[in-house]
């Protein structure tokens, strides 16, 4: 998938135990945009889709996340395996409006926690 992710595109993380199991999507990884897609070289998407005669294919993906996300990421590195689907792509208004409900799910878990 990272080969076809474009920077702005909003994307959600699958996650399924690495012995099997059942594909999930954490809340808090519902809508997520991607910053870029970066080879193993350190080449950008966009740059690597500039150059007709690089056969280099993107193998990392950049993701703008908040600090919570970012430690639910990294914790599940290791223990579950992750996939990426596409959610939308050049439509800002839609991005936005998802983007806004995934910050919905930390604002409700923040309320949460200030109760109780």
């Amino acid at each position: 998938m990272s080969g076809k992710l474009k920077n702005g595109d909003i994307v959600s993380i699958l996650v399924t135990e690495k012995d099997g199991g059942i594909a999930e999507i954490p809340p808090e990884l519902t809508y997520i945009r991607v910053i870029t897609a970066t080879s193993s070289n350190g080449n950008d998407a966009e740059q690597i889709a500039q150059d007709e005669e690089n056969n280099e294919q993107p193998s990392t993906v950049t993701l703008l996340v908040n600090e919570a996300q970012g430690k639910l990421l990294a914790g599940y590195e290791k223990s579950v395996h992750m996939h990426i689907a596409l959610v939308c792509r050049d439509d800002e208004a839609k991005a936005e409006k998802l983007l806004n409900s995934q910050k919905k799910v930390f604002s409700k878990r923040k309320a949460e926690d200030s109760n109780g």
